[in-house]
């Protein structure tokens, strides 16, 4: 398959954004730790970077055209080496906020554009299909390098080290973004100037929001908020237990990028799995088995086992994430609710977990410390998203449609 060269340097910035973001998040909760600071507000600032990113995905669709691309992405790029390089000279904690900030809005416009782009640069079709598979793939793998890398170059040259290479991976993500030119990107029909169509009466917020209660999408957002959940929550405080136990930076790094190294394998695999067991079961059996996995943390109490336990996990993550893409696909009828506001709301639910899991867990793990914070979270947790899935079912009656 010929690529055009727009499609290859949106590879990668991918990689430049996946990268730096990963070569920072590994290195965080450690850093905030060592500082000083207690564990509810390494929580707290772990999850600024997603409240960042969560609120930057409104301005940047409002903004976005395809002939605007290579300065969003460029502007992107260097807002997240910018906040890389406000760590080492942050002594207050606002200060250490204003990083998370900075980074996490660079972030959420950076994965933000280059999707669009992504879908704009390649004509529709199986070429497409196949370069957004390998758009993907590059992302995890960026997330795998980087955090394989931050740790040891903590390790060897100090935490400065690692913030100084994130910079620096995301400065030379500015020169790869593409330029697209001027094309034919149609603004959503309430971006137009011209408005709406007067004979459309202005619907009311209830009629806006009652997709939101469609049981297929409320099954889909769910699963989506607990695997997010989860995995935020493993990449605030694993790092603070695993050094609690005495395992270095590079033992830290090297049990993260097993989790990520695993997920490049599984991802494709998770797929045939959802063909052959269906992807309700597969969800099902993932969140479960996750739930299984993260208890047993406090039981590992060295590099080997944490570092096989993650493969697994990465594993068992990839196939949740498989079958729930696929639910949101099958299970909300277009119909009913678009595929741009299924997606929208799917990604929202997304992010809600990434700023709860830090926040909430953190609070939790002052109360009753991170051996236990994996004890108690993981099955309570459980417990909640099966009554709720039990209230969803409920909820759709007798309908065809189903959630688990």
């Amino acid at each position: 398959m010929s690529l055009p060269s727009p499609v290859l340097r949106l590879y990668l910035a991918a990689f430049a954004y996946t990268t730096t973001e990963a070569l920072v998040a590994i290195v965080v909760p450690t850093y905030l730790d060592a500082a000083g600071l207690a564990v509810q507000m390494v929580g707290t600032l772990v999850s600024v970077f997603s409240a960042s990113a969560l609120l930057s995905r409104l301005p940047t669709g409002l903004l976005y055209r395809r002939h605007r691309a290579r300065l969003l992405l460029g502007v992107a790029l260097a807002l997240m080496a910018s906040g890389a390089l406000l760590y080492p000279l942050s002594t207050e904690v606002w200060l250490l906020a204003a990083a998370r900030l900075v980074g996490g809005f660079g972030f959420g416009v950076a994965s933000t554009v280059s999707l669009a782009a992504m879908m704009e640069a390649m004509p529709s079709g199986p070429g497409r299909h196949r370069a957004l598979a390998v758009y993907t793939t590059v992302i995890v793998m960026g997330f795998a390098v980087g955090r394989a890398v931050g740790g040891p170059v903590a390790d060897l040259f100090g935490y400065g080290a690692t913030f100084i290479l994130a910079a620096g991976v995301g400065l030379a993500g500015v020169a790869c973004a593409p330029r697209l030119g001027a094309g034919t990107t149609s603004p959503s029909p309430l971006l137009s100037k011209e408005g709406p169509p007067r004979e459309s009466p202005r619907p009311r917020w209830r009629n806006r929001l009652a997709p939101l209660a469609h049981p297929g999408m409320l099954g889909v957002g769910l699963t989506a908020f607990m695997l997010n959940y989860l995995l935020t929550t493993s990449i605030a405080f694993v790092p603070l237990y695993a050094l609690s136990v005495g395992l270095s930076l590079t033992e830290i790094s090297g049990i993260m990028a097993a989790h990520s190294f695993s997920q490049i394998i599984a991802r494709p695999l998770s797929g045939e799995a959802a063909r052959r067991w269906g992807h309700r079961r597969l969800i099902n059996a993932t969140v479960i088995l996750l739930v299984v996995a993260y208890m047993l943390i406090p039981f590992c109490r060295a590099f080997l086992p944490l570092a096989a336990l993650f493969l697994v996990v990465g594993i068992l993550r990839a196939a949740g994430v498989v079958g729930n893409t696929i639910q949101l696909a099958e299970d909300v009828p277009q119909e009913r609710l678009g595929r741009g506001a299924a997606a929208s709301l799917y990604n929202a639910m997304k992010d809600i977990g990434d700023v709860s899991g830090p926040l909430l867990s953190g609070f939790i793990a002052g109360q009753i410390g991170l051996a236990n914070l994996f004890l108690f979270v993981p099955p309570v947790l459980l417990a909640l998203y099966g009554l709720a899935i039990v209230g969803v079912r409920r909820l759709r009656g007798r309908a065809s449609l189903v959630v688990m």
